[in-house]
């Protein structure tokens, strides 16, 4: 696996979408399989950094390619549990005024990706997403 650490802050993002990026484009990634990694990432990134603050540590992503899925695996250190393999219930079909805040980044990496994994190693959680290739 390829792995870099990023500060904790969205200040990152740049630099992570270039990690990705050139890691996608090494492997013959493009077009939608990886505007959904992009955006993936982004969510799982931004929602470590925005709910997590009482850790002051880097976030590690790491990523694999597979013949058959690219593989992101996401550490978060020092933090609180969220299994984010349970995404809570979001009716996407209900008016914008009827909904309630939060849940649907979530939703939206589970409808996007193949599969979403959760794990914890003490006080690391440990987020994995899965891709296959078509």
């Amino acid at each position: 696996m390829h792995e870099r650490a990023f500060k904790r802050s969205l200040d990152s993002l740049e630099a992570l979408f270039d990690f990705l990026n050139a890691f996608l484009a090494g492997h013959g990634i493009a077009g939608r399989t990886a505007l959904e990694l992009q955006l993936a990432l982004e969510e799982v990134f931004a929602n470590s950094v925005e709910h997590n603050r009482t850790s002051t540590g880097d976030v590690a992503v790491a990523l694999k390619r597979t013949p058959e899925a690219i593989t992101i695996r996401i550490r978060d250190f020092d933090v609180d549990p969220f299994d984010v393999s349970r995404p809570p219930q979001v009716d996407t079909h209900a008016a914008l005024e009827e909904r309630h805040a939060g849940g649907l980044g979530l939703h939206l990496i589970h409808t996007i990706m193949d599969r979403v994994e959760y794990a914890r190693e003490e006080r690391t959680s440990i987020i994995t997403l899965v891709k296959y290739i078509k």
